[in-house]
């Protein structure tokens, strides 16, 4: 898989971006007394490397990020889908941001895989409010927008308890939607980041 996925992933998380959070909220963590979104793809928040390697084994490819953080690539199925699963791990916070994208073989495709995650975050976590923006010119189909590369489309939940927020994208020239779920502290990690690029 082209590393150009880890961008498209980041470039999804900066549509949501939250404000700067706060040291309280911070250290709230992720996994919050009443918290729903405790993890993701199959992991807890928290989960080191090793844990994740020992489980899954090694990853299809993987490539280290700023702060010692790696992204790994698993091919996977879900939702009767292949799939590629993503992990940011943190060497002290371990894993701390997670998901898939669907590939998919053009704008109808990409709509059924669209609506099967959307199906399966609102069915999970009925309880949490959702968010909705396009990108682009992306009227009418965002799919196609998104395959054409001029728009997109952009839905994201947030866990009221820990600040967690579930990210569904389809972004201009992606190779089809992305379920991202990212933590308070993946969010701070990439604020230093991209603090220290300027």
């Amino acid at each position: 898989m082209p590393p150009r996925l880890f961008a498209a992933a980041l470039a999804a998380l900066a549509l949501f971006c939250a404000a700067p959070a706060d040291a309280n909220a911070q250290a709230s963590a992720a996994n919050a007394p009443g918290a729903r979104v405790t993890g993701a793809a199959g992991f807890p928040w928290g989960t080191t490397r090793a844990a994740i390697v020992e489980q899954r084994g090694a990853a299809v490819m993987e490539q280290p990020d700023a702060e010692g953080v790696s992204a790994m690539l698993y091919h996977d199925r879900v939702l009767g889908r292949e799939v590629v699963t993503m992990y940011f791990v943190h060497p002290r916070m371990g894993l701390m941001r997670g998901g898939y994208m669907a590939p998919v073989n053009g704008a109808a495709d990409c709509g059924i895989a669209l609506r099967l995650l959307d199906n399966a975050v609102t069915r999970r976590y009925p309880e949490l409010q959702a968010e909705e923006r396009t990108v682009g010119r992306a009227a009418g189909d965002p799919c196609a927008a998104a395959l054409a590369g001029r728009g997109g489309y952009a839905k994201a939940w947030t866990d009221p308890a820990n600040g967690v927020r579930i990210m569904l994208t389809v972004l201009p020239g992606s190779e089809g939607p992305m379920l991202t779920y990212t933590t308070a502290e993946a969010d701070a990690w990439e604020r230093r980041k991209n603090d220290a690029r300027f």
